[in-house]
C-alpha cells in the first residue's frame, strides 16, 4: 500500500534521475543538455493481481522544437536506455515508520524491460500503442475489488471534526457515526486479498505520520493516487484538445442527422442545479 502511494513522487523521481543521467552520459552539464534534448513520455499505470501498481510507459528523446525536431545526434536510443536503467537502479524513497510499520526505502523492482521502439523493423509503433491502451484499460477489478471510495464526505475519513470554538475538541460525525466510512459501504463482499488490502490501506490512513497521503481517501484503489494516464506536456496533443476534437465530432454528426450543416446548428448547453429530485420546485 504504501509502495502504491508512493508510486507518483517515486515516478518523479526517476524522471528527474534519467535526465541527470542523460547529461552524464552526453558529458555536458544538465543545464546545457537539456537545451538541444527533451526527454518526454507517456505513462499508463495497471494493477496486477495482487494489487500493487505496474507502470507501463513510452519515453522518447526530442529536439529543442519538440517532437517534429530531432536532438542532438548524440542522443541515440542506445545512450536513453543507459540513463533510464541507471536511473530505476539509483532511485529510492525514504518511508517513516510508526511502532507497528518499520520505516523502509521504496524503490523500482526488479522486472525493468525496456525495448527500443523502431518504425522499420522490431518494436513498430503500432504495436506500442495497442500494448499501452491494453494497459490503460485496466483497473482495480483485476485485483478483485470493483468498489468506489469509502471514505465519508462530510469528515473526509476521520470520523470527527474539529472543534473551531472549543479548543483542540473534536465533533462526533453524525453521517458516518464516527467510522469514518459511507454508510451503505460493505467490504464482505470483496474476496479476503482485496478486503485485506482495502482494510491495511485504511489503518494507514488512520496513522499520523501518513496524514499527508490522505490513504483512506484512496483505499478503495489500495492507495494509488494518481491518474491512470498522464504524458508530458510535450509529448503529444492535449486532454484540452481531445475533449474539443470529439465535441467537434458530436456536433457534425448530430448536424448530419438533421439534414444540416453544422454551422446551421447552434447547442446551447445552461445546466442549473434547482434541487433534488422530490424536493420542493426540483425539475
Amino acid at each position: 500500500m504504501l509502495f502504491n502511494a508512493y508510486a507518483g513522487r517515486l515516478w518523479a523521481r526517476f524522471l528527474q534521475q534519467s535526465r541527470r543521467a542523460l547529461a552524464t552520459t552526453t558529458g555536458l552539464p544538465r543545464d546545457v543538455a537539456a537545451s538541444p534534448v527533451r526527454m518526454v513520455f507517456a505513462k499508463v499505470a495497471e494493477f496486477q493481481a495482487r494489487g500493487v501498481v505496474h507502470l507501463h510507459a513510452v519515453v522518447r528523446l526530442d529536439g529543442l522544437d519538440g517532437p517534429a525536431s530531432l536532438p542532438q545526434p548524440g542522443a541515440t536510443a542506445a545512450l536513453l536506455e543507459l540513463a533510464l536503467r541507471n536511473a530505476a537502479r539509483r532511485v529510492t524513497i525514504a518511508v517513516p515508520g510508526t511502532r507497528q510499520v518499520p520505516a523502509r526505502s521504496l524503490r523500482w523492482g526488479r522486472q525493468l524491460d525496456l525495448r527500443p521502439i523502431a518504425i522499420d523493423g522490431g518494436l513498430s509503433e503500432i504495436v506500442v500503442a495497442r500494448y499501452v491502451a491494453k494497459y490503460a484499460t485496466k483497473a482495480a477489478e483485476v485485483a478483485g475489488i470493483d468498489l468506489g471510495p469509502i471514505f465519508c464526505r462530510v469528515c473526509d475519513g476521520y470520523g470527527a471534526h474539529p472543534v473551531r470554538d472549543q479548543g483542540a475538541g473534536r465533533l462526533l460525525c453524525r453521517r458516518c457515526s464516527g467510522t469514518g466510512r459511507r454508510p451503505d459501504i460493505d467490504l464482505r463482499e470483496l474476496g479476503d486479498h482485496a478486503r485485506r488490502l482495502v482494510e491495511t490501506c485504511w489503518w494507514l490512513g488512520g496513522q499520523p505520520v501518513y496524514a499527508g497521503l490522505r490513504l483512506r481517501r484512496h483505499a478503495h484503489t489500495f492507495g494509488f493516487r494518481g491518474h491512470f494516464a498522464t504524458t508530458s506536456r510535450d509529448y503529444s496533443t492535449t486532454l484540452t484538445a481531445l475533449r474539443a476534437e470529439r465535441l467537434h465530432w458530436t456536433h457534425a454528426q448530430r448536424a448530419a442527422g438533421l439534414g444540416l450543416e453544422p454551422e446551421a446548428v447552434l447547442v446551447v448547453g445552461d445546466w442549473r442545479y434547482t434541487g433534488r429530485a422530490g424536493e420542493a420546485g426540483a425539475v
